[in-house]
């Protein structure tokens, strides 16, 4: 092996390790901003928890058919105004849409007397806001696991 032969041989061995130094580099660098990155999508989705989760909670259900209306109005003002995060749209989603129904359930109950079918349509909005409720509550949990 003469000296020209040794030269090229270091050289392309230099550029290997060089090489396999910007590589690793650029992982870690990636790494890094991917982590920081679902470190604040992650931190978004608490937030959002926190902000919500007292309207979805166990200690809803029994008596949100009975809240006043404008409670029910106001509460759902207040989460319309909020934006969640992309993980939490449908849940929000859900939770407004039980809020809503949840309304529309009470109004169509004030207005049932003496109707027994406009009661039963009253009655199942407001069923089935409930479990727009639970189903927020649901996601909230399963998102925590």
């Amino acid at each position: 092996m003469n000296r020209e032969e040794r030269a090229r041989r270091r050289i392309a061995l230099a550029g290997l390790v060089l090489s396999a130094i910007l590589v690793a580099g650029g992982l870690t660098w990636w790494g890094i901003h991917w982590g920081q990155g679902r470190r604040q999508a992650r931190q978004a989705v608490l937030s959002y928890i926190e902000r919500t989760e007292e309207y979805s909670a166990p200690a809803v259900w029994p008596v949100l058919r009975y809240t006043n209306p404008r409670t029910l109005s106001h509460i759902y003002a207040t989460l319309s105004a909020i934006t969640p995060p992309p993980e939490m749209a449908e849940a929000h989603a859900a939770l407004l849409e039980g809020y809503r129904f949840t309304m529309d359930g009470q109004e169509w109950l004030f207005q049932s007397v003496g109707d027994g079918e406009m009661r039963a349509e009253a009655e199942f909005l407001l069923s089935w806001g409930l479990a727009r409720v639970q189903e927020h509550y649901r996601q909230v949990q399963e998102y925590r696991r």
